[in-house]
């Protein structure tokens, strides 16, 4: 049933495209359209762990809430890279469950909420974007805004506001390391299960 379904819906994807590339017509732009509209398809999880941690906060790689990501999404690239440029952002419908098991956003569970956390604190167009109310997300993500604030406060600091000292590069780099510690420290703390080295941290009871 299941590959029957990846076959009906791999065909429509076909259709879409096809008429979508005709000569323009009202038709062929509404087709387009939802060609534009399937881009990422059940992996924008990627984009924002792209976006949201590896561009702009990497430094919460080092914690526990971020074990092992950087091999995941590694490994998660490599397999996108089998396909064409153009293909990449529909693998999802593309490609068979199995094929593309790397790129599952079971995968990527708690680096979604990781990323998802700094892009609602950063930009308010993902205000509305669905967040699992389970109790270990709502954790991480209060985590996470925490440093983000502190982290905020630096750059306020740096920046000469309130008409505070502006820190020097060593006071700096302390305080992030005094930050990031006390990230480590709270997920600890919080009787969090921390799996072997080299996998993602995933809160009791949860799978990946």
């Amino acid at each position: 049933m299941a590959s029957a379904y990846h076959e009906l819906k791999k065909r429509f994807y076909f259709e879409i495209v096809a008429i979508g590339q005709q000569p323009t017509t009202d038709c062929a732009l509404v087709f387009a359209e939802i060609h534009h509209l399937l881009r990422g398809h059940e992996i924008n999880h990627l984009t924002m762990i792209d976006t949201f941690i590896l561009e702009q906060y990497p430094e919460l790689l080092e914690t526990p809430l971020l074990r092992g990501l950087k091999e995941r999404y590694a490994a998660a690239i490599k397999e996108l890279k089998k396909y064409k440029k153009e293909d990449m952002m529909y693998v999802k419908i593309l490609a068979t469950k199995d094929d593309c098991a790397m790129l599952n956003g079971r995968v990527f569970s708690q680096a979604t909420i990781v990323a998802s956390a700094i892009a609602q604190f950063v930009n308010s167009t993902y205000k509305n974007y669905y967040q699992s109310s389970s109790e270990s997300s709502i954790r991480t993500r209060s985590i996470i805004t925490s440093y983000l604030i502190n982290r905020t406060s630096l750059s306020a600091l740096a920046a000469g506001e309130n008409d505070m000292e502006t820190m020097g590069p060593t006071e700096k780099e302390l305080f992030l390391e005094r930050t990031i510690a006390q990230v480590k420290e709270q997920w600890v703390n919080d009787e969090v299960d921390i799996l072997k080295k080299g996998t993602l941290v995933i809160p009791t009871g949860e799978e990946i």
